[in-house]
C-alpha cells in the first residue's frame, strides 16, 4: 500500500469538522423589496380591456337609462307629434273630403308643443307611469348600447394606436404614437355604427310603437291593433313584416349614431387634454359637451328615424323632401328639430353621468381585476 499524504493523514475529528464547516448552509437574507408579477402577455391584455370595457359600460349604461329615461320618451311623443302636424297640414291643403284629418285629431296633434304641455300631458292620460312606456326593453339594452360603442370604440383605438406604431417602426420612427382628432371621430364612428345596426334599432322600434299607441291612445286615435307590451310589438312585427321588419329604420339610425358617436369621442377626447387631468370635474364637463356634440349631430336624423319606425312616413328621405317641397325648408327645419330642449336637456347631464360612470368603474376594474 502506498504511503498516506499529508490530507489523509488529518485527523478524524479534524476532518468532520472541516466537511461540517463547508457544508453549512448559508443563512437566508429575506428581500424588503416586493415582487414584482409577470407581465400580462398582449392577449390576456387585450381580454382584460374588452371585459372590462364591457362591465364598466353595462352598469354606465343602466344607470343612465333608468334615470333619463322620461326625457327620452317626451323626446319620441313631441317628434311623433311633429310628423302627425306635418302630414295633418299636407292632407288638409290637398284634401277637404270626409277621408281627410277631422279637426279634433288635428288640434290634438298640434295642440301639444312644447315639452311642459307634452310632459302634463302625458301625466294626466297615464300618470307617472306613463313617463316610463316601453321601458323594460330600453332598460335591458341600454347595458348593451352602452358596453358595445365604448368597447368597440376602445379596441378601434388601440387597434389603430398599434398598427400606427409599426407603421412608423418599419421606417425606424421609435416615437409615441399620438392619435389625432379624426381618428379619433373614426373610432366613434365605428362604435356607433356597428351598435345601431345590431341592438339599437330593433330596440328603439319597438318602444316607438309603444310610445306610438299611448299618443294615439291619448289623443283619442284608434288603432288597428292595441300592443300588450314590447313582447307583443315583436311577436306581431314579425309574423306580419317578417323578422327584418324589426329593423325597420336601420339605415337612419346607423347614419345617426355613427355621426352622432363620431362627434362625441371626438369633443370628449378634444376636451379631456385641455381640462385637468384625473379630476371627476373634468369628466363630468368633457361628457356634458359630448353629449351637446352628439345631439347636434343626431337630432335630425333622429326625427326622421322616428317618423319612419311609427309608420308616419315610408322613407326618410321622401319624407324630408315632400316637407321641404310643400312647406320649405324653415318649416321643415323646425320639425326636424322637434324636441331639441328635451334632447339636450337629457343629452348633456346623461353623457356626463354615463362618461364619468364609465371613467371610475373602468379605473377601478384595471386596477384591481
Amino acid at each position: 500500500m502506498s504511503s498516506p499524504t499529508t490530507t489523509d493523514a488529518v485527523s478524524a475529528p479534524e476532518a468532520v469538522f472541516r466537511n461540517y464547516e463547508y457544508t453549512v448552509p448559508m443563512p437566508i437574507r429575506r428581500s424588503t423589496t416586493k415582487s414584482v408579477p409577470a407581465a400580462r402577455t398582449p392577449v390576456t391584455q387585450e381580454s382584460n380591456i374588452v371585459r372590462n370595457s364591457v362591465l364598466a359600460g353595462s352598469i354606465a349604461g343602466i344607470a343612465t337609462s333608468f334615470a333619463f329615461y322620461p326625457f327620452e320618451m317626451l323626446r319620441t311623443k313631441m317628434q311623433s307629434a311633429a310628423a302627425h302636424e306635418t302630414s295633418a297640414t299636407t292632407v288638409s291643403s290637398r284634401v277637404s273630403s270626409a277621408k281627410s284629418l277631422s279637426r279634433a285629431s288635428l288640434s290634438a296633434t298640434t295642440r301639444h308643443r312644447g315639452p311642459a304641455k307634452v310632459f302634463f300631458h302625458t301625466i294626466q292620460h297615464g300618470g307617472i307611469r306613463a313617463l316610463y312606456t316601453g321601458l323594460a326593453l330600453p332598460l335591458s339594452a341600454q347595458a348593451v348600447y352602452k358596453a358595445t360603442v365604448f368597447s368597440v370604440n376602445k379596441v378601434a383605438t388601440n387597434a389603430l394606436t398599434e398598427f400606427k406604431t409599426q407603421e412608423r417602426r418599419k421606417v425606424g420612427d421609435f416615437a409615441p404614437v399620438t392619435l389625432t382628432k379624426m381618428d379619433r371621430f373614426w373610432c366613434g364612428f365605428l362604435g356607433g355604427a356597428i351598435n345601431a345596426a345590431v341592438f339599437v334599432t330593433p330596440v328603439e322600434f319597438v318602444r316607438n310603437q309603444l310610445i306610438a299607441q299611448h299618443t294615439r291612445k291619448s289623443h283619442g286615435i284608434r288603432s288597428d291593433i292595441y300592443f300588450k307590451g314590447p313582447r307583443h310589438v315583436i311577436t306581431h312585427t314579425v309574423s306580419t313584416q317578417g323578422v327584418l321588419g324589426l329593423w325597420k329604420g336601420c339605415s337612419m339610425a346607423v347614419t345617426r349614431d355613427a355621426l352622432g358617436c363620431g362627434c362625441f369621442f371626438f369633443t370628449f377626447n378634444y376636451l379631456s387634454q385641455r381640462l385637468p387631468q384625473d379630476k371627476t370635474s373634468s369628466t363630468l364637463v368633457a361628457g356634458a359637451f359630448s353629449g351637446l356634440a352628439f345631439w347636434l349631430a343626431a337630432l335630425p336624423i333622429d326625427t326622421v328615424k322616428t317618423w319612419v319606425q311609427n309608420g308616419s312616413a315610408t322613407s326618410g328621405t321622401s319624407a324630408v323632401v315632400e316637407s321641404v317641397s310643400e312647406h320649405g325648408i324653415v318649416f321643415t327645419a323646425r320639425r326636424l328639430c322637434r324636441g331639441y330642449q328635451v334632447a339636450l336637456g337629457r343629452g348633456m347631464p346623461a353623457a356626463a353621468v354615463t362618461c364619468t360612470t364609465y371613467d371610475s368603474v373602468y379605473r377601478y376594474l384595471q386596477k384591481y381585476m
